[in-house]
């Protein structure tokens, strides 16, 4: 599936052990992935290498995908 079907869940505990941060955006239950660098490749090694499941969003019409 595309196009925002489907979406990797990450737990805090796993973006801190790969020494991310989540800030709140005051819109729960979002938050913001902080990583206090410069240097992009970095940032996303961590992301990737973060544990993670990929599941359904029972936001999108699964008709258009």
């Amino acid at each position: 599936m595309i196009g925002g079907a489907v979406y990797p869940l990450v737990g805090a505990t796993g973006l801190a052990e790969c020494r991310l941060q989540l800030w709140a955006t005051g819109q729960r239950p979002h938050y913001d992935v902080v990583y206090e660098g410069n240097d992009l490749e970095s940032l996303v090694a961590r992301l990737a290498a973060a544990p993670h499941q990929i599941v359904d969003n029972p936001s999108v019409d699964r008709e258009e995908h």
